[in-house]
């Protein structure tokens, strides 16, 4: 789970060091785990600005760590390319991974399925 803390501004949008900041933390993840990355900064600023989870459309609460916005493959076996990112709540995200890396995993080939349950989770 890679963690988005932005920092926003009068007009609530985020900031272009935050922006760059979080581009070149998510680039260097996926370099070190040897992940595909083909995102661009408006894709990136765009998934920053997000005020709800992908999954789940609960708010972030930026007091809670575990509540807070992270950026998520939806399709793990992707990198991190545009159309399969998305800003999701840290906690649900963790969910996701631990669900889908478990071996005996009902959800490891069947996203679909686990994004119901992860939004009936949320709700």
């Amino acid at each position: 789970a890679l963690d988005v803390q932005p920092v926003l501004t009068r007009d609530n949008s985020v900031t272009d060091e935050d922006v760059a900041r979080k581009f070149l933390q998510v680039k260097e993840s996926a370099r070190s785990r040897g992940i595909e990355f083909g995102l661009n900064l408006t894709t990136v600023r765009n998934l920053m600005k997000a005020k709800r989870c992908a999954y789940t459309g609960l708010p972030y609460d930026y007091s809670d760590p575990q509540k807070s916005p992270s950026f998520d493959r939806k399709d793990y076996k992707k990198g991190y390319i545009k159309g399969n990112v998305v800003s999701c709540r840290k906690d649900v995200n963790e969910l996701k991974n631990v669900l889908i890396e478990h071996p005996a995993s009902v959800f490891k080939d069947n996203i679909q399925l686990l994004s119901k349950v992860v939004k009936a989770w949320g709700n």
